[in-house]
């Protein structure tokens, strides 16, 4: 991928968690087998693999049966990862793109990623900006501060994915892992957040020195 910066960075890194996370909840909407779903509102983990005493996780789905249901959120999340790799940060087709699958994979049974996917999309639209706007907001010492944290904020997002999806499989019938979960979820906003930030006060002090 050429050209790549630190909103290409981010996106992608927001675009592949939309997808894995469509990818496990197709998985265990197989394992419920080829049965009918209960409504348009469904438990992606079946009462064999349930996370918790009453407590699952939920997804929208317009497909009545599980197994397609699955089948086809397997699909569209594989190609949502795709897309975030190789064709998100194209013109408009590669936003735009990206959007339509993600508003599929929500309505497929892929879960509720979508607020996520909506950030994703808004990011990539403004990898092409000149970021005008921005410079003085991050033209600063606080602008440098929040550049500086992007990296780390970078990496601690991604381990932070990587153990939540590590522990939603591992964790099934587990409380004592589960119960690291809510922890983690709150903890996620952090990163997300300096990410955002963090990688438009990059782009902007960049773009800003090479005038």
């Amino acid at each position: 991928m050429q050209d790549m910066n630190a909103l290409r960075v981010t996106s992608i890194a927001f675009g592949m968690l939309c997808g894995i996370t469509g990818v496990v909840a197709g998985l265990f909407l197989i394992l419920q087998g080829n049965e009918p779903v209960s409504g348009i509102k469904i438990s992606y983990i079946g009462t064999e693999y349930q996370m918790r005493e009453h407590e699952t996780y939920f997804a929208l789905t317009l497909i009545p049966n599980f197994l397609y249901s699955g089948i086809t959120t397997l699909v569209i999340s594989a190609s949502l990862i795709y897309w975030t790799i190789f064709q998100l940060h194209s013109k408009k087709p590669g936003s735009t793109g990206f959007l339509i699958l993600s508003i599929a994979q929500l309505i497929s049974g892929g879960g509720f990623v979508i607020d996520l996917a909506i950030i994703t999309f808004l990011l990539s639209m403004g990898i092409k900006s000149d970021f005008q706007r921005w410079r003085s907001v991050f033209k600063n010492q606080l602008g440098h501060a929040l550049a500086t944290l992007w990296i780390p904020s970078l990496v601690t997002y991604c381990a932070i994915s990587i153990a939540m999806i590590i522990l939603t499989i591992a964790g099934i019938n587990k409380q004592r892992l589960l119960s690291a979960m809510p922890i983690l979820a709150s903890v996620m906003f952090i990163p997300i957040l300096l990410l955002i930030i963090g990688s438009l006060a990059c782009e902007t002090r960049k773009r800003s020195n090479n005038l």
